[in-house]
């Protein structure tokens, strides 16, 4: 017999694998060195980003001081507010901000108090004198937290801490360290424009509950001393100190999640001196009366010779722009936000001789402090049925706001509108302001009238039909009306929206614009017991007596 060679090999199976193997390590191999190569020319863009940042500052401090100032903000100057600068073939984004600064050695723009210095007294005496003592703060309400100020210190030593903090819907912490040198610390506390309650802890013991204007709860064993009220510093009517200037940039090739940063206050060379200028103090609030951080103020004012100004408002909703010439009704702001609504002056004209907020006014030696109101805008869908329960395509609706932008006569901000129902029935509003709006729909049975509430940032849907439902609630002794304000809740069973309404001197509770189909009643009066109730809606006017028993 003759004899064979036989050779091993490969499967084609084992070929696959082995090149799948293969192709992710070398995917794996090629990912590192991208991203190796990334964060190196990173690191270089951020270096060449410090070197922009500080020619920017430095080319500031340089210029004549009543030049310095950006191209679309204030002070006015030629110095762009945004610019592309380009090294090594690599683009930079540059953002230049200048702005007055109001310095709290001559008081600031708005009339304050310095607060009350209270010293606080605990515990032992047994502190170490090299000892490091951990000073923590917890503001623990829902609300905004402005100008926090507290000079805290121990005998021989002493440190600060000031700036703006936000406390927003959950408790805050706030960590601070410093060396004690003495065996009986004492810690001073000076409030100052604080607008929430805290409780201050040292090393973990209470020291003190703060809930209200100079009302402290001191902790156990804590003693204190009220030393005085402070001084009541007056409104600085010119609040132009300092300018303040700032750069950040960004380079474009890769991405930049935080730009590079530079800041500096440059002063005028003479002294601040007295003008014939005023101040505008903007204040921008939402519907709550909370300021808006970030919101755009747009002023202009040709007949002064005023270069447009957009700036923005601070954490507290807050911009002052000084030195303005003075002017009567001559300065036209407006106020924006992505995705909010706007507010602004208006001129008198002959369809609004009188508006609510007319272009401001600037006077000499005075502060002007106007108040405007954005927030989130909404989205409102409305539903229009007919009589035989049928969508009211081709129905028009007129649509009134509450709100008035003039007086005698009246002038509404959104004034009669109208729309034509879609194919489904439906009209759309969108990005409306909150309000309180009223929908009149011409249906072939006659108008129907409804009145909805829009707040905030909603999106809801409402329904306009002629179908109605009167409740009529009963004493079930003598079958006579109850008195005003039974409770007349009705809800729908398919999609669980619901309306409250109170009874009228007769007993009646008149719900509108229903959709036809299962309802539920709860009704509910002081003295009485409870009823629950089903009903079903159908086309047209219905009623339902509920007869109450006394508890």
């Amino acid at each position: 017999m003759s004899e064979r060679n036989h050779k091993n090999g490969f499967s084609v199976m084992e070929v696959l694998v082995a090149a799948a193997m293969l192709g992710v390590s070398l995917v794996g191999i090629w990912s590192i060195f991208i991203f190796s190569t990334t964060q190196v020319a990173v690191a270089r863009a951020r270096t060449v980003a410090n070197n922009i940042a500080n020619e920017q500052i430095e080319i500031m401090r340089n210029m004549p001081y009543e030049d310095i100032g950006t191209t679309t903000g204030f002070p006015h100057g030629d110095i762009p507010a945004t610019q592309t600068i380009t090294r090594n073939g690599l683009g930079f984004s540059v953002q230049t901000y200048v702005r007055y600064f109001d310095s709290a050695a001559d008081g600031t723009v708005s009339a304050s108090s310095t607060g009350k210095h209270v010293h606080f007294l605990w515990g032992g005496c047994g502190w170490e004198p090299t000892e490091a003592q951990i000073l923590r703060l917890d503001f623990y309400n829902d609300s905004i937290v402005v100008d926090l100020d507290f000079q805290n210190y121990y005998h021989g030593n002493n440190f600060n801490w000031s700036g703006s903090v936000t406390v927003d819907g959950e408790d805050q912490h706030f960590h601070l360290t410093a060396q004690g040198n003495d065996p009986c610390p004492t810690l001073s506390l000076q409030t100052q424009n604080v607008e929430a309650p805290f409780r201050l802890y040292v090393d973990g013991v209470l020291i003190v509950t703060y809930t209200g204007p100079d009302v402290f709860t001191p902790g156990a064993g804590v003693t204190y001393t009220i030393i005085g009220q402070g001084a009541v510093v007056p409104a600085d009517l010119y609040p132009n100190d300092y300018l303040h200037a700032e750069v950040q940039v960004c380079w474009t090739r890769y991405q930049c999640p935080v730009a590079v940063v530079m800041s500096t206050f440059i002063a005028q060379k003479g002294a601040e001196t007295a003008s014939d200028t005023g101040v505008l103090k903007i204040e921008v609030l939402n519907a709550d009366g909370q300021g808006i951080v970030g919101a755009n103020i747009h002023i202009e004012n040709s007949g002064v010779g005023l270069s447009p100004i957009d700036e923005v408002t601070d954490i507290n909703g807050l911009r002052v722009i000084p030195i303005l010439t003075p002017d009567v009704e001559g300065y036209e702001v407006t106020v924006t936000k992505s995705g909010y609504s706007t507010d602004r002056t208006l001129a008198a004209t002959p369809q609004n001789p009188h508006p609510t907020q007319p272009h401001l006014t600037v006077q000499a030696a005075t502060i002007s402090e106007p108040t405007f109101a954005i927030d989130l805008v909404s989205q409102l869908h409305i539903d229009v049925i007919k009589m035989d329960d049928t969508a009211g395509d081709g129905i028009q609706v007129t649509v009134t706001g509450g709100k008035t932008i003039g007086v005698t006569p009246t002038v509404y901000k959104y004034p009669d509108t109208n729309f034509i129902a879609n194919s489904a029935g439906r009209v759309e509003l969108t990005d409306i302001e909150w309000d309180t709006y009223t929908l009149v729909a011409d249906l072939p049975t006659g108008d129907s009238t409804k009145t909805v509430t829009v707040s905030p940032g909603t999106d809801e849907t409402i329904v306009i039909s002629p179908h109605t439902l009167r409740v009529t609630v009963r004493d079930n002794a003598g079958s006579q009306p109850v008195q005003e304000g039974a409770s007349v809740l009705l809800t729908y069973d398919n999609d669980g929206s619901s309306t409250t309404l109170l009874t009228d001197s007769s007993g009646r509770a008149d719900f509108s614009s229903l959709r036809t189909g299962a309802y539920s009643i709860d009704t509910s009066l002081s003295s009485y017991i409870s009823q629950h109730t089903d009903i079903t809606v159908t086309t047209g006017s219905n009623s339902q007596t509920i007869y109450l028993i006394h508890n």
